[in-house]
């Protein structure tokens, strides 16, 4: 191993017991392994094993090239079998929790979204992922696209995207932080659905504020100019 690599590898090892384990187990094993091991708030989302471990049997140990964090980042994998140990790298997504719509009950494809059929849950997901970011009547009355199973997390895929919000719109512009909420009223300055980033300008101030447009008369904050 290059003295660099090795400097940088940090002393946080988590070995699993003796699996008898293919190339998805070592994925699933090291996943659960690397997740015991992050701090408060990051879990992980995604996992790509180095197909040097396709066919791996044996004890499974992580090591953190860096201090973890949110994005994708690389952790070294070791899989020994007896005298025998095979490593690589594994390119691993973690994420923070964060509001996605999530299936209440099965939707089925073909009908509308109802009345409860969707719920506002924290959950980390990958940032690939479509999930929709928005309040659950926004998307009341739309076409349902597939079959979605309770409980899975609703993507842009599933359901048909709500109609736009017209420009000059009156919406209540909501800045949440820890703790507190504070809502102004406003104008939506340009034509945006439910769920797509927006702007609005805020009547007190008359300054144009950006962020989430969550429903058809709410723009969430999410940054300030």
């Amino acid at each position: 191993m290059p003295p660099v690599v090795a400097t940088l590898l940090l002393l946080l090892i988590v070995s699993a017991g003796p699996v008898a384990t293919a190339h998805a187990d070592v994925a699933k094993d090291a996943a659960a392994r690397i997740g015991a091991a992050l701090p408060a708030g990051l879990e992980v989302v995604d996992i790509i094993v180095p197909p040097s471990l396709a066919a791996a049997r044996g004890e499974v140990a992580v090591a953190f090239a860096a201090a973890p964090r949110a994005g994708r980042v690389s952790v070294r994998l070791s899989v020994r079998d007896g005298a025998r140990e095979r490593s690589g790298w594994a390119q691993v997504e973690l994420a923070r929790p964060r509001p996605v719509l999530v299936a209440a009950r099965a939707l089925t494809s073909g009908k509308l979204v109802g009345a409860g059929d969707l719920t506002l849950v924290r959950r980390a997901v990958s940032s690939s992922r479509p999930a929709w970011r928005i309040a659950a009547r926004a998307l009341a009355g739309v076409a349902i696209l597939r079959d979605v199973p309770a409980g899975s997390i609703v993507t842009d895929g599933d359901v048909a995207a709500p109609a736009p919000v017209p420009r000059g719109t009156r919406v209540a512009v909501v800045i949440a932080r820890a703790g507190f909420a504070v809502s102004s009223p406003g104008v939506l300055e340009r034509a945006a659905r439910p769920g797509e980033p927006a702007s609005a300008r805020v009547d007190a101030s008359r300054r144009i504020v950006s962020g989430r447009l969550i429903d058809g008369h709410t723009l969430q904050v999410e940054a300030m100019p």
